[in-house]
């Protein structure tokens, strides 16, 4: 089975600020994101990112805001993005 652009999306959740220093290898988390936005964004496929109470945690990473090509990440309260419908209306 083959994806398609128009049935596909990649969805990065919590790629912020604060969380990602404590994560095993942050700049190789980081680095393998951007490979994967990149590649995305070259087949023009979405690119929906979620960020996990920005207030406490930071914001997403600025350049993986600016690879996406949104201005700013979908905000959660929720530890999983289909709480609260979350995913479903951004996606629609």
């Amino acid at each position: 089975m083959l994806l398609s652009s128009d049935q596909s999306c990649l969805l990065m959740v919590d790629m912020q600020e604060k969380l990602l220093p404590v994560t095993d290898g942050p700049e190789t988390v980081a680095d393998n994101c951007t490979i994967l936005m990149k590649a995305a964004a070259r087949m023009s496929v979405p690119i929906l990112i979620s960020e996990q109470y920005p207030k406490g945690l930071g914001y997403t990473l600025s350049d993986l805001i600016s690879i996406s090509g949104q201005n700013e990440a979908v905000q959660k309260i929720d530890l999983f993005m289909h709480g609260r419908g979350y995913l479903r209306s951004t996606l629609r």
